[in-house]
Formats: C-alpha cells, sequence, structure tokens
C-alpha cells in the first residue's frame, strides 16, 4: 500500500459514505489512488440565495474536492449508479 492510499484508507475506514478506495499502478509515476464516493446527492441548508431553498446540492466528491488536500495523483470520484456497468465494461 503506498502512502497515499494508506493515508485515504485510514481516514475514511469505516465511512459509509466511500464506496472503496482503488489504487492503479502503471499510470503516473507514483500510480494513482481513487478514492470512490457513494452516488448520492448531498444536500444542507446554507442560506444560499442563488437556491429556491437557500441549500447547496452536491455529491461527497465535491465536498472532499473542496475540503481535502490530496496528492497530485489521488483522485475524487463517484461511484456507478446501482445495476450500471462501466461504459465499456473494461475500466478499472
Amino acid at each position: 500500500m503506498n502512502p497515499a492510499e494508506n493515508l485515504f484508507v485510514t481516514a475514511f475506514k469505516d465511512n459509509p459514505v466511500v464506496s472503496y478506495i482503488q489504487p492503479i499502478e502503471g499510470i503516473f509515476m507514483n500510480g494513482a489512488v481513487y478514492v470512490v464516493f457513494a452516488n448520492k446527492v448531498v444536500q444542507f441548508f446554507n442560506d444560499d440565495l442563488t437556491d429556491i431553498h437557500g441549500a447547496w446540492s452536491g455529491l461527497y466528491e465535491n465536498i472532499a474536492e473542496e475540503i481535502l488536500t490530496a496528492p497530485n495523483h489521488v483522485f475524487f470520484c463517484t461511484d456507478l449508479p446501482p445495476m450500471s456497468n462501466a461504459p465499456l465494461g473494461e475500466w478499472p
């Protein structure tokens, strides 16, 4: 387990919104680590005047990108919906 993978596995241990963490070797210099979040819209009230309900809506990956500092080869993404396949069924 590389240091970046170890960091995020430890940070998100038992977190129900993380689907899985997948390292991929052979791309980029240090490989890549994908932190894959649940495919779910997150909403909370934040007094946003640009939203009719005053809410913020987004994905867990948006929150992670906003508040976490990740090394260049760590990527936050959203899992596919249930019962769907990868577009070509071959990645990762």
